[in-house]
This record gives structure tokens, C-alpha cells and sequence, in this order.
């Protein structure tokens, strides 16, 4: 006769079920039990784990494979109001328990707590309704400076244009440190901009996380070495302005500045500030103006190829202090 896996299982149950009384022998919480397999010699090994609660639990260590039913018999006698363990509970309001004494007291109760949480409810839903605190920036303009980056002398074509990189300032007005958005750019001459009226920001800022590199200048034989990048915000914040490098390291995330999401709205801007058109670079790059108001026409945001227009961050008036 072929034994199969169902019958295996099956004779192991009977097996282990013959001795199930042994699993609380031996005065031990862990032990094991010994099953054998006269038709293939082999030994299956079962451990158990038991626990008694309630009642006077050291009568247990009586117990062998003779006294079991005697045993739990005595233990089931040692159970009363002052040993109780409960194995198995269920939540009910506590109004239920109220009323199986008294009806009307009970249904009483159960008004006034349901009032209550109504009206709590009611006070968190106008919460949520509120609307939230605007974060607040701060900025000036007052005697910004820049310090020279980049420039395409040395080209073979193309419009004349410079990179400039604006100082954080202290203001002694407030304790703060303000800071840039991005770098400068000039388009059409390389004299040094006026950055004296450049704003910066300070209040519920964060610096960049990262940087995506945008663009570089291989080939076009320049004087000096460019590359461009956009920053990466964290969580909940936007960049809107882009900066250069003059080595392949990128910008010091520490000298700029991002800003909440919710201070950000997009903008169309159709209005190419400079093009790369006839550099011999290997790659396309646009450069548009930072839309004026809280931002200023200096900064500019990159984008790579010859698009007609993209989408440029303006902070809400709301936002600042």
C-alpha cells in the first residue's frame, strides 16, 4: 500500500493527539514530544509551549500521563473571584452596561456622551475648513554684490554673455541671512550688472537638495569652462532660478534659496533672455528672465534646447511679511 502525504499528516494528528496530555507533563513550559513512525523509523519532533492563567497555576506541576483529568479538576476548584484572568474580551459603549441595570438612566447617558462628541467633531471640522497660515518670506535690496563666474569670451559666434554670483547678505536689522535665488546673467555685453537692487530672501526658506545639470559649453572653444544647473527642492518647496559652475563640481546649495510651494505660482514667459545659436556647443541651451516683482530680470532659469517659452515660478504677494 503507497502511503501518501494526506495519509502521513493524518497519522502524525492521531499520533500527537494520543499524547496531547503529555504536553503539560513534566513541569516544564517547554518541551518536547516524541512521535515515531514505525514504517520509516523516523522521529518527528513537536514542541509545545503551555500557559495557565488564573486560579492557583502551581497545582499544574502535579500533572503526568496518568492524572491529567484529576489535575485540571483540582485547578478548575482553585478559581475564584480574586484569581480571575480574562482570555477573551469585548469593548461595548458603557452605556450598554448602564442600561441592563437601568433602561432610562442608560439611554440617559448615552445622549449626553453621543452630544458630546458631536460637538467635539464640530470644532475639528472647522478646523479643517480653516485656511492655512501663509508661510512668510522676507526680502531686500539693499547693496547686494556680485562677484564675476563666467563669461563666453572665445567663442566662435554667438551673443555676448555673462554669469555673475550674488553674496549672501547679513542684515543687522532683523539677525537674518538673506539669500539669492540663483545666479546673475547678462546678455549682450559682458560689463559687470548692477546688482545693488538684486533681491534676496530670507523667513520659511530652504536651500536645495541636488542639482540637475542642464548644459555645457564643449565645443564652443570658450575661454572659460560653464556648466549649467537647475536646483532640486525638498519636500513642499520649489526653486525657481537656475545657476553656474566653472568646474564640474556643482553650486553650493548653501548660497541659495527655495520657497514654499504654496508662495509659488507659474508664470508663461515668452520672452528668451539669450541662446547658445551659433556657439558650436554639442548641446541647446535658453535662457529665460526671472518675471519682475518679488524676483528681479537678473536671475534667469535655463532650459535646455530652443523652446519659444516655458513656465517660470512668481512668489504670491501674500507670503511676505
Amino acid at each position: 500500500m503507497q502511503k501518501t502525504k494526506a495519509t502521513q499528516t493524518s497519522e502524525f494528528k492521531t499520533k500527537v493527539s494520543a499524547k496531547a496530555k503529555t504536553l503539560t507533563a513534566a513541569g516544564s513550559a517547554d518541551f518536547g514530544v516524541s512521535v515515531s513512525d514505525g514504517s520509516s523509523l523516523s522521529t518527528n519532533q513537536l514542541h509545545a509551549t503551555t500557559i495557565t492563567q488564573g486560579g492557583d497555576s502551581t497545582i499544574w506541576l502535579k500533572v503526568t500521563e496518568n492524572n491529567f483529568d484529576q489535575v485540571m479538576e483540582e485547578w478548575a476548584a482553585s478559581v475564584d473571584d480574586s484569581n480571575l484572568f480574562p482570555i477573551r474580551m469585548q469593548f461595548k459603549p458603557i452605556w450598554d452596561l448602564l442600561k441592563e441595570l437601568d433602561m432610562k438612566k442608560g439611554r440617559a447617558l448615552e445622549l449626553y456622551i453621543k452630544n458630546i462628541w458631536a460637538a467635539e467633531k464640530k470644532k475639528l471640522d472647522s478646523l479643517d475648513s480653516a485656511p492655512y497660515a501663509e508661510p512668510k518670506l522676507k526680502s531686500i535690496n539693499n547693496g547686494t554684490e556680485c562677484e564675476w563666474e563666467w563669461d563666453n569670451s572665445g567663442w566662435w559666434g554667438g551673443t555676448s554673455a555673462r554669469v555673475d554670483k550674488p553674496k549672501t547678505k547679513y542684515n543687522y536689522a532683523d539677525s537674518d541671512t538673506y539669500y539669492p535665488i540663483g545666479d546673475v546673467f547678462t546678455a549682450g555685453t559682458m560689463d559687470k550688472p548692477y546688482c545693488g537692487a538684486l533681491p534676496l530672501f530670507a523667513g520659511d526658506i530652504r536651500h536645495p537638495k541636488d542639482w540637475d545639470f542642464i548644459w555645457d559649453d564643449h565645443g564652443t572653444y570658450g575661454t572659460y569652462d560653464a556648466k549649467m544647473w537647475n536646483p532640486k527642492p525638498e519636500y513642499g518647496y520649489k526653486c525657481v532660478a537656475s545657476a553656474l559652475t566653472d568646474s564640474l563640481d556643482k553650486p553650493s546649495s548653501d548660497d541659495y534659496a527655495c520657497f514654499p510651494s504654496d508662495c509659488v505660482v507659474g508664470v508663461d514667459s515668452s520672452k528668451p533672455l539669450w541662446a547658445d545659436h551659433g556657439s558650436g556647443s554639442y548641446m541647446d541651451l535658453t535662457v529665460f528672465q526671472s518675471p519682475e516683482g518679488y524676483l528681479n530680470v537678473h536671475y534667469f532659469v535655463a532650459v535646455s534646447g530652443y523652446p519659444e517659452k516655458t513656465t517660470i515660478g512668481y512668489l504670491k504677494d501674500a507670503c511676505f511679511e
